[in-house]
């Protein structure tokens, strides 16, 4: 019972780290005083693992997990988090170098193809290990929090998109 008093306060300190953060990137909000801030403190992958936590937390409250569900949700939602993270990492790389290939004069139209190709193939299998980890959280969800679980993601990637737009396009990690 403890770990279930203790995750709304988590909730609320995620929510208030994230909102500091997103005041912090330029153009975000009028200037501020950046000492009350914090926005030379935090990397990335800082601001990352907030959001991965906030989203654990907003899920199991979605869901309403059982003490007997959560420990294995969170495994796999790790799972899940991971493989997006590491696929869109990849995908960004892949881009860049097709950037690069493009940019330069007289670019090789086999080797734009052959990475064009590799792209496509990567992203079926990001999607695919995605898939995969859906269906294994799936395993230990009832229907009902399947749909909540479906309906928990798109809300959640709305926020990753509003706050993208809130920074001005600039990327946030995955």
């Amino acid at each position: 019972m403890r770990g279930r008093v203790a995750r709304p306060l988590i909730s609320c300190l995620v929510v208030a780290v994230l909102s500091l953060w997103a005041q912090s990137i330029p153009g975000l909000a009028q200037q501020r005083d950046t000492s009350s801030t914090l926005s030379g403190d935090m990397s990335p992958l800082e601001v990352q693992r907030l959001f991965d936590a906030f989203e654990l937390v907003r899920a199991e409250e979605m869901l309403t997990l059982s003490e007997q569900q959560y420990p294995e949700f969170v495994k796999r939602f790790k799972v899940l988090q991971d493989a997006r993270r590491r696929g869109q990492q990849e995908r960004k790389r892949r881009l860049k170098e097709l950037q690069r290939i493009s940019d330069q004069p007289g670019a090789d139209e086999s080797m734009l193809a052959d990475q064009l190709e590799a792209l496509a193939t990567h992203d079926q299998e990001t999607a695919e290990l995605q898939r995969s980890a859906i269906a294994e959280i799936d395993t230990i969800l009832d229907v009902q929090q399947q749909v909540r679980f479906r309906i928990f993601e798109e809300a959640m990637e709305r926020r990753r998109s509003e706050l993208r737009m809130l920074a001005g396009g600039q990327p946030l990690p995955q």
